[in-house]
């Protein structure tokens, strides 16, 4: 019996507990159409709402396009999604979170990007924000070049979106390795080691801010410390002292509005010193740089802030580059 041909993109699908955003996450995978067949593979982390039960209806009117596997043993969301990374045989591979969805063109769009630049491993594209409830809530960055360096993504920090992500299937074994965490910041750079990224400015994908199951609600000091490990496994030739310093300076910057928003010095008080210990350029230039960067993003929320309240507009940009 011939094997069947390998797809020519897999679509990863990571899922828990998400079954108030699952059936309109997976109708906007199928709703995609590129010049080749698509898999769609879903990895329940085993839900104990009625997600399950959704997907199989799903997947009951899909079952040569969708691979439901629902776990025997609770795998975490690094685990879920490395297992459907290892399992995808695509060309190509997309990620899409199971309380995201995408908008119709966006695969198309990033396919055509991606093989019209043949040195990007991957290509990403802005994503349209909303609430919890579905309600708007504004654009993820305005980020505005359509090629991201590695010097760039250091400088500037995270300001892409999972749920956007596309790259090369043959690139799987770079996200896979034991030097990546799979969430977020460490596989942007990892990809960018290979190659500029490349960036759609159009919102192509939803994010959903604030999700009942988000990550960064629930488990933000381990972001952070994902975060802040991405950061210094970057090291020269790849960047520069100045790069990692101006990187470093970001960071600290976030830290410092964390700390506003949850009115405590205690972030300030243990990761300052932890991050000015390793100021690659030096302490005063980090201390400089952080300070300007605190400075440029205050002025730029207030002026943001003084415009929605004299337009009425409640639409914001989530992350500022």
């Amino acid at each position: 019996m011939n094997e069947t041909p390998p797809p020519l993109v897999s679509i990863c699908i990571p899922t828990y507990n998400h079954e108030r955003y699952i059936a309109q996450c997976l109708q906007s995978a199928l709703m995609q159409s590129v010049n080749g067949p698509i898999e769609i593979l879903v990895g329940d982390d085993l839900s104990s709402d009625h997600t399950a039960k959704i997907i199989r209806e799903v997947a009951a009117l899909h079952p040569n396009i969708i691979r439901y596997i629902r776990y025997t043993e609770r795998k975490g969301a690094v685990g879920n999604l490395s297992f459907l990374i290892n399992e995808a045989r695509g060309k190509y591979i997309a990620h899409l979170d199971g309380d995201d969805f995408w908008l119709p063109g966006k695969l198309a769009a990033q396919l055509a990007f991606i093989e019209a630049h043949v040195d990007c491993p991957a290509v990403y594209t802005n994503a349209f924000c909303i609430h919890d409830d579905g309600t708007p809530a504004g654009i993820f960055t305005n980020y505005k070049r359509n090629r991201i360096s590695i010097p760039d993504m250091i400088r500037r920090g995270n300001f892409l979106n999972h749920s956007s992500l596309f790259y090369r299937g043959s690139l799987k074994k770079i996200i896979l390795s034991p030097d990546c965490n799979i969430l977020d910041y460490s596989t942007h750079l990892n990809l960018a080691k290979h190659g500029d990224l490349g960036y759609l400015q159009e919102s192509l994908t939803v994010y959903r801010v604030s999700s009942s199951s988000s990550i960064l609600i629930h488990a933000n000091d381990h972001v952070r410390e994902l975060y802040w490990a991405a950061l210094c496994d970057t090291q020269p030739p790849a960047v520069s002292a100045l790069d990692l310093n101006a990187g470093m300076a970001e960071f600290m910057r976030s830290i410092f509005f964390r700390s506003l928003r949850l009115r405590s010095t205690h972030l300030l008080t243990t990761w300052w010193p932890r991050v000015l210990e390793k100021a690659p350029a030096g302490r005063t230039r980090l201390l400089l740089q952080a300070g300007w960067a605190i400075f440029r993003t205050g002025g730029a929320v207030a002026a943001s802030w003084t415009c929605r309240k004299l337009t009425g507009n409640t639409m914001r940009v989530l992350y500022p580059r």
